[in-house]
């Protein structure tokens, strides 16, 4: 993952997709803190998050107890109307559930 990072760096502005596929290269390698971490920077450039962001923030928030920066996500998927999408409810529940 550090070559990928490298790489993802030096891209002047990656799409949705690639900030997606960096989230999803992290967490099967349980550096979910980069997960969050590179959420809340992508956040910061107005990148617009899509359904299948949002899944992989909460599971990552979750499995670090992470309940500040979980709730921060949620509050931001109803803003980018997100509420009503099953994948991120389910995670949603999850996440809660984990205590994060």
């Amino acid at each position: 993952m550090a070559y990928a990072r490298h790489l993802f760096d030096q891209i002047p502005d990656p799409n949705i997709a690639l900030w997606n596929s960096m989230f999803r290269g992290y967490a099967p390698s349980e550096s979910y803190r980069e997960v969050v971490v590179l959420f809340f920077q992508m956040k910061g450039m107005d990148i617009p998050p899509n359904c299948f962001t949002f899944p992989v923030v909460l599971k990552s928030c979750g499995k670090i107890n992470a309940l500040i920066e979980g709730k921060q996500v949620h509050c931001f998927l109803i803003k980018c109307g997100f509420r009503g999408n099953p994948f991120v409810g389910t995670t949603l529940i999850d996440m809660y559930s984990a205590g994060g």
